[in-house]
């Protein structure tokens, strides 16, 4: 039997804010983060990577070093309720759950993080697909590891897909620009996520972010 799939960006697509900059802030007690970013512009990865990447690896091994899966998952529950959920996808989500399909959420936050918020709002899900953080004894080294981003989103949906046996049917998904793209070419139907604004995405052979918005 095909399972039918709807496939979901977690930050700025269900919830109109990045979750990650309420998780850094909950974890170091700041009010603001980005004053303690400052030191990521002075490193190689900065040059490298580009300075997006440089300061979120620099927030993670700040912040994040020594933390458990439980104590992010726990995290993510008390943080659910401070976010404001974008009603329209919120509302596409729990239609396509209800119509007997199976609702995957696919993030770059910390999947423990992002799982502990999704059940404390309630909303229905089968599979979540995060980024899994590097363990040392059961806590977090600090490392970004592998990004569950761009490119890295199709490569972990394919991997899901493969444990269905192929029989997977992808009928919607709905993420933001540019980080999505490459996962809402893989749906029959796709739609953008602007500021809280859904937008159908026109297919076409350029992958140019200029060219997909109807």
């Amino acid at each position: 039997m095909t399972v039918r799939v709807a496939l979901f960006d977690f930050d700025q697509t269900l919830i109109r804010e990045n979750s990650l900059g309420s998780l850094f802030k909950s974890v170091s007690g700041h009010r603001l983060i980005w004053p303690h970013a400052v030191p990521a512009f002075f490193t190689k990865k900065c040059w490298s990577a580009g300075v997006r990447q440089a300061i979120k690896e620099h927030l993670y091994k700040r912040y994040l070093i020594g933390i458990s899966e439980c104590q992010l998952y726990e995290l993510g529950q008390k943080q659910a309720h401070s976010y404001t959920p974008i009603s329209e996808v919120v509302d596409a989500l729990q239609k396509h759950a209800a119509g007997n399909g199976e609702v995957w959420i696919v993030t770059a936050s910390p999947a423990p993080f992002v799982r502990g918020i999704i059940d404390s709002l309630g909303w229905p899900y089968h599979c979540l697909i995060g980024t899994n953080l590097p363990e040392v004894d059961g806590l977090y080294n600090g490392d970004l590891g592998l990004e569950c981003s761009h490119e890295e989103k199709v490569i972990n949906i394919n991997k899901a897909v493969r444990k269905q046996n192929g029989l997977v049917d992808l009928e919607l998904a709905y993420g933001n620009l540019p980080p999505d793209l490459p996962m809402l070419l893989m749906a029959e139907k796709a739609f953008i996520v602007t500021e809280g604004k859904v937008r159908k995405l026109r297919k076409c052979h350029t992958l140019s972010v200029d060219n997909v918005l109807t």
